[in-house]
């Protein structure tokens, strides 16, 4: 009987050294998890960071110049635009006595007028798109 005792307090010892070194290597690996965790978690801050900063940049370029990312208003803008330097340089000419000049220039503003009207008629029918 002492020799069956004997092997089971044996036996017994192994078990619990097996169950120790099982617990150390667990904590070991859950360690190893934590910190993995928690480069995980710096690496997602960062991210979010990176990507408010890159929405900041893009709301403040949109801000800056918003017709710019809507073509049917850069369109407007660019009709205008050219409008008004015909109409300058048509001024011009009739004060430097060339009516004539004048006249032809006059003539590019009726056609760009048409691009102006056709922005216009793009306008009316986005803002209809967006009711």
């Amino acid at each position: 009987m002492t020799n069956e005792f004997t092997e089971l307090l044996d036996a017994s010892q192994s078990l619990i050294g097996q169950i120790e070194d099982t617990k150390e290597a667990i904590e070991s690996e859950l360690g190893h998890l934590m910190h993995a965790a928690a480069e995980i978690d710096s690496a997602i801050t960062e991210l979010s960071s990176e990507a408010d900063y890159l929405h900041r940049e893009i709301a403040a370029i949109r801000a800056v110049s918003p017709h710019d990312h809507d073509p049917v208003a850069l369109a407007t803008v660019e009709a205008i635009n050219n409008l008004l330097a015909l109409l300058s340089e048509a001024k011009n000419y009739l004060e430097a006595g060339q009516p004539l000049a004048a006249l032809g220039t006059l003539q590019l503003f009726d056609n760009h007028a048409e691009d102006l009207r056709s922005a216009i008629r793009l306008t009316l029918m986005a803002q209809r798109r967006q009711k």
